[in-house]
Formats: C-alpha cells, sequence, structure tokens
C-alpha cells in the first residue's frame, strides 16, 4: 500500500476527506494521492517538507515485459500473383486459329 507520512504534530485533513494523523502514516492507494483534488495539497506539503509520500509501484513495472511478435504482412492476391481473379475471357483477337 501507498503511505503519505506525516511529520508535523498535527492532523491532516485532505479534501477527500482523508485524515493523515499527527506524527503517523495514512495507509492508502496510489489512486488517492493522484486525485486531482488531493494531489496540488499533497504535492505542495511534500515540496515545503511536511509530508513524505511512498507509492506503490506500478503494477506494470512489476510485470515481466510482454514481447510481441511482428505482424506477417502478406500482399493481397493479385491476378498476377495467382490470387481468385477471374480468368480473362477469351476475345477474339486472341482465340486460336483454325489449323488447315
Amino acid at each position: 500500500m501507498a503511505k503519505i507520512i506525516n511529520l508535523t504534530a498535527r492532523e491532516i485533513s485532505l479534501p477527500t476527506r482523508h485524515v493523515i494523523p499527527r506524527g503517523a502514516a495514512l495507509e492508502t492507494t496510489n489512486a488517492v494521492i493522484d486525485c486531482s483534488d488531493n494531489w496540488p495539497m499533497i504535492n505542495g506539503l511534500a515540496l515545503s517538507g511536511v509530508l513524505q509520500i511512498e507509492r506503490d509501484p506500478d503494477p506494470a513495472e512489476d510485470a515481466p515485459a510482454a514481447v510481441a511478435a511482428p505482424a506477417a504482412v502478406h500482399p493481397a492476391p493479385t491476378a498476377t500473383t495467382g490470387g481468385d481473379a477471374a480468368p480473362e475471357a477469351e476475345t477474339p483477337a486472341k482465340a486460336s486459329k483454325p489449323k488447315a
């Protein structure tokens, strides 16, 4: 779990109604820390030395990287590559002449 550690002698209330006890830690999630309501306050207090933030590691960092095989690219079949194109109809110019 992520932790927000309060280094002061007073409790701190976050905008989302989470309370960080004085001189102690609030165990929470990264989502609470990154919440758009909480982040400006948490970041400001952390930069001023009032809070320490310990984040959970991202799940993507723990998991081994998946290696994707490149997709095979095959050209579309055409009449010249032996595809399923309809055979050309025989035209009179191409018709065979009878042998005499």
